[in-house]
């Protein structure tokens, strides 16, 4: 059974898709250049400091995204109603 069986979990799909492209960004820059600018020139190669300030924004997007993931866990966590105790079991005592 699903820990909160009346949650949507489109956003958890979301977040997993946004922390695994930021993680991808962040080991392979030069991807993420050619991407976004690279296709559009030939023979040019990327700078160094868009390489670091890409590799930073999605070390930063990757922390902020585990950030958001756990708020909306635990807002859900606390959504659900709290567990009763287990009922006592009555013994008979035989005299």
């Amino acid at each position: 059974m699903p820990p909160f069986p009346d949650s949507d979990y489109s956003i958890y799909v979301w977040l997993i898709v946004a922390f695994v492209v930021s993680v991808v960004n962040f080991f392979f820059p030069r991807f993420a250049w050619w991407c976004a600018e690279g296709w559009k020139f030939k023979n040019v190669k990327p700078s160094r400091l868009w390489l670091f300030l890409n590799r930073l924004g999605s070390a930063l997007a990757a922390i902020g995204v585990l950030v958001i993931a756990f708020v909306i866990y635990k807002s859900e966590q606390a959504k659900e109603p709290p567990k009763a105790p287990p009922p006592k079991a009555e013994t008979k005592r035989h005299r």
